[in-house]
């Protein structure tokens, strides 16, 4: 990345413009200020909590046909977060499509994460500001450690 910068800065410089840095571009969607998930997990660990839309996570939001990545946690630093390309309907996680379950155990935060069609996510609304679906896992692996999960989520702003 930075050496895209710095290469389109000498191209800019060498085609007469001024040296200034250009200006960035501004980010397009909005920024989404509450939400919450609903998240129970079974398996070898158990929880069922409810998380807020984190405020200081950088929740990424752009309608109607970029991407998104949005995380929520509670008081005890549990969490859900989601992230991959807009749309609408049911999809499983791969590249793209990412889910992660954060839990406490014994005091240390386990992230569990879905890359591989561990998770499938339904996206049932998408708004200029706002997002709501559910999702489901099963065999989410972190050691010797499996769980399932399911729940829903909402974000808006």
């Amino acid at each position: 990345m930075r050496r895209a910068v710095v290469a389109a800065l000498m191209a800019a410089t060498a085609c007469g413009g001024d040296g200034e840095a250009p200006t960035p571009p501004t980010p397009l969607g909005g920024r989404l200020t509450e939400g919450q998930a609903e998240v129970v997990v079974m398996g070898d660990l158990e929880a069922e909590f409810t998380a807020s839309l984190d405020p200081e996570a950088p929740n990424i939001f752009q309608p109607p046909d970029g991407g998104f990545a949005l995380n929520w946690s509670d008081p005890s630093s549990q969490g859900f977060g989601v992230g991959g390309p807009l749309y609408t309907g049911t999809r499983e996680t791969d590249q793209e499509l990412s889910v992660s379950i954060t839990l406490v155990e014994e005091d240390l935060p386990v992230v569990f994460s879905s890359f591989e069609g561990e998770c499938v996510v339904g996206i049932t609304t998408v708004t200029d500001d706002s997002i709501s679906g559910s999702f489901e896992c099963a065999g989410l692996v972190v050691g010797e450690t499996t769980i399932e999960a399911e729940g829903e989520f909402s974000a808006s702003g």
